[in-house]
């Protein structure tokens, strides 16, 4: 069995993770952003961690 190394498919497995990485980075860094949208289903924890203050 022979690999055939094609310059393309190389391009474009690097460009695949690193658009992975990149989405990855950016979903943790919107999980930590405190300027979130509050929406009915995380509404009442913030209710009862502001009342717990």
């Amino acid at each position: 069995m022979f690999f055939v190394i094609n310059k393309n498919k190389i391009y474009t497995y690097i460009v695949t993770v690193c658009m992975i990485v990149i989405l990855f980075a950016l979903s943790f860094a919107a999980i930590n952003n405190n300027e979130s949208v509050v929406t009915s289903t995380n509404s009442e924890e913030i209710v009862e961690v502001n009342n717990n203050l």
